[in-house]
């Protein structure tokens, strides 16, 4: 009938998965690799998200007009909703943070730039949209820091009520706050401020995009498609834990923990095995542990 969904596994032997998706004709379904939803679009006029299993985790009330496309982020943090003449942005949870009106007729497909700051809508009449994510937020304690152009950052201190501008020379890709620091990683560089001077911030180079940052007391890690470094406040590298068929560019916050004394990842080959990394060598610390 078109309007189901269907997961078939890659064994032979194994089940298939369907379900009744929409009551209309299911137009678009896009699977994040990082948080393991599916998101749906349908001629009912709503985008649903669901986890691997098939249950509902959000419906959206009837839009407009049919959802004619869906795309997640390759971070699995925003998604993209297009239907006639309109492109939405929404959060993980289903959300919708922004509406854009557009003259492109339906939004034929979406796609997202490697870095989650872009996204692009093909429109059935030939045009092509761009769109680029402003007013992300990160917090700590009593700082904001506050993504307001693609050039600049805002940071604000609750307590005192004061703001500083900061200006970077390339677009800005990613921003964390904590520990006493703010990490803003650029196109093609990262800058490491530490929050009582935001003056003289330590700066080097990136060979990649970062698709993720995690702040620790002593260290940060950062992640990119090639390899998870961890380096020091000061921007030197501390180490690169690694095992064999590890694919970096699918690490996130519920998979990586990063301590002064080790690191734990969650390999995803087997989400059942927890590897243990000492953080200032790099190197395993043992054998995996195994859940049942």
């Amino acid at each position: 009938s078109g309007k189901e969904v269907i997961i078939k596994p890659l064994q032979p032997q194994a089940k298939q998965l369907m379900w009744k998706a929409h009551d209309g004709t299911v137009l678009k379904v896009d699977w994040n690799a990082v948080n393991s939803l599916i998101i749906t679009g349908g001629e009912d006029r709503k985008y649903k998200v669901w986890d691997s299993f098939g249950r509902p985790l959000f419906a959206s009330k009837p839009l407009e007009f049919s959802v004619t496309a869906v795309a997640w982020s390759p971070n699995g943090e925003l998604f993209g909703v297009g239907l006639y003449n309109s492109i939405r942005l929404c959060d993980r949870t289903g959300w919708t943070y922004s509406r854009e009106i557009t003259e492109t007729g339906s939004i034929s497909s979406i796609a997202w730039t490697s870095d989650c700051t872009q996204l692009a809508g093909a429109g059935s009449n030939g045009a092509v949209v761009f769109g680029q994510v402003l007013e992300r937020k990160v917090e700590w304690q009593n700082i904001e820091a506050l993504l307001k152009e693609t050039h600049k950052v805002l940071v604000h201190d609750i307590l005192s009520d004061m703001t500083e501008e900061l200006d970077f020379r390339d677009r800005v890709i990613g921003m964390a706050v904590g520990f006493g620091y703010l990490v803003v990683t650029t196109s093609l560089q990262c800058c490491i401020y530490l929050l009582q001077n935001l003056n003289t911030p330590h700066i080097f180079d990136l060979k990649d995009t970062v698709n993720y940052m995690q702040l620790g007391d002593k260290y940060f890690l950062m992640v990119d498609n090639n390899a998870l470094t961890i380096y020091s406040y000061e921007g030197r590298v501390i180490s690169q834990p690694k095992f064999q068929a590890m694919r970096p560019e699918v690490f996130n916050s519920q998979t990586v923990s990063l301590s002064p004394d080790c690191t734990v990842l969650i390999d995803h080959s087997d989400p059942k095995l927890v590897r243990v990394f000492e953080t200032t060598t790099g190197k395993e610390m043992g054998k995996p542990i195994q859940h049942v």
